[in-house]
């Protein structure tokens, strides 16, 4: 048996032998390019989840990404297991600033004068290997994970993502709770990367970025689609910065409520305009916008444009994107959660978006019993009655199952009056 077919068969029976109450992740590194505005293709190496739990096979028809896979560690749960496949020519390491591993294994080498040196912060995976990584007691907060050998050179070609953990994850009539204390709800999250490259991808000495990415992309690529939130919601901002360079987001008109920095909580959350960020930082932030319309979240350091020259006029081939992302806040007339664009009873509370008949109308703001026309009448109050006491779907607004009393009064509400409005329908 060669070296390759012993490394994964190794690697296989590592995967076999997980914990069953451990959040297990299988990636594999590999290559990738991205084509920038400029038209200027960069090679890239980033991670891939597998679809199919099956190093040994490949990663079936997971896509190499930069940024990696998130990877979203269940409250409930504490060790992670990352198993990753090396399919680039050179040794890879994964390690978690910030976590702790079960154990750390630094791999030294000797410089040119003889003296040892780190290569790598933990165990490497060879060439065409499966290597596993643990961590224990995994605690709940933003982190990255990233290869721990060569960082400089690895990480700036792309192998990074993000791990995140809730102190309590989001369920039915449940918010979910990003570190210890009720302070600490919120209602979605979004997570951003930054991060810079240079073609070149030479050493750090020679460090010459022209590409500023967030998410992976540049800013002109990613407001193509605006990051959706909604009025009155409280969205939690997870900023990760795994760029060589500091970078301050800033939201214009909004403040932020910062409450972590590197995965720990604040004793006292901070209202701020911006954040900074080093490299390798990851912030938490709260933000709750209360007006409808656009936002920039903006760096305030000023990487502006993308394959900057100087001494030549800015133009949108020398200059193509801005690092920046456009946060469209949507109204929620009645502030159920649900965007009026997409609610389908935009004046009545509906969370469930319950709408029994299909008809786009949700029920607690659809008594048209006989689909006349959209106005409740006599004749919906006739029908109402022949089905009180049943378990009919469309005359129980409220959806506990029965017609009753509570059902009564929301058609009293609804008498006389046309059904909706409704995101949903013209």
């Amino acid at each position: 048996m060669n070296k390759t077919a012993l490394s994964l068969l190794i690697g296989a029976l590592a995967l076999a032998g997980g914990s069953a109450q451990a959040a297990t992740f299988n990636l594999c590194a590999g290559t990738t390019s991205k084509t920038m505005p400029d038209g200027v293709v960069v090679s890239m190496w980033g991670f891939a989840l597998d679809d199919d739990a099956n190093l040994t096979n490949g990663c079936g028809t997971g896509v190499v990404q930069v940024p990696g896979p998130a990877l979203n560690v269940p409250a409930n749960d504490n060790t992670l297991v990352i198993n990753v496949r090396n399919d680039l020519a050179e040794a890879i390491s994964i390690v978690i600033p910030g976590q702790d591993a079960t154990t750390m294994t630094p791999v030294m080498q000797l410089d040119a004068q003889g003296r040892p040196r780190v290569h790598s912060f933990t165990h490497e995976t060879a060439p065409a290997a499966i290597g596993t990584y643990t961590w224990t007691a995994v605690a709940p907060g933003t982190y990255a994970y990233q290869s721990g050998t060569h960082p400089a050179k690895q990480v700036q070609m792309g192998l990074y993502g993000a791990v995140t953990k809730n102190f309590v994850d989001a369920a039915v009539g449940v918010k979910a709770q990003a570190y210890p204390g009720l302070s600490y709800e919120y209602d979605n999250d979004i997570t951003l990367f930054y991060s810079e490259v240079d073609p070149a991808h030479t050493s750090t000495i020679e460090y010459k970025p022209q590409y500023f990415l967030i998410n992976g992309d540049d800013g002109l690529i990613a407001n193509l689609n605006p990051t959706k939130v909604v009025v009155g919601q409280r969205t939690l901002l997870r900023l990760i910065n795994l760029g060589l360079k500091t970078h301050a987001p800033m939201i214009n008109g909004m403040h932020m409520e910062v409450i972590a920095e590197d995965g720990k909580a604040y004793r006292n959350s901070q209202l701020q305009a911006t954040v900074v960020m080093e490299a390798g930082e990851t912030v938490d932030a709260f933000i709750t916008p209360t007006v409808a319309g656009s936002y920039a979240l903006f760096d305030r350091m000023l990487y502006l444009t993308d394959h900057f020259q100087m001494g030549v006029q800015a133009t949108a081939a020398l200059n193509p994107g801005t690092l920046a992302v456009s946060l469209l806040a949507l109204a929620d007339s009645d502030g159920d959660g649900v965007p009026d664009v997409s609610d389908n009873c935009t004046l009545v509370k509906n969370t469930n978006q319950r709408d029994s008949n299909g008809d786009g109308y949700g029920n607690m703001c659809d008594a048209d019993l006989d689909n006349s026309g959209g106005v409740v009448n006599s004749a919906d109050y006739n029908l109402f009655r022949q089905r009180y006491l049943t378990s009919d779907a469309d005359a129980d607004f409220n959806g506990d199952g029965v017609v009753n009393t509570a059902d009564y009064s929301i058609f009293r509400g609804l008498f006389l009056k046309p059904v909706g409005p409704s995101g949903l329908v013209p």
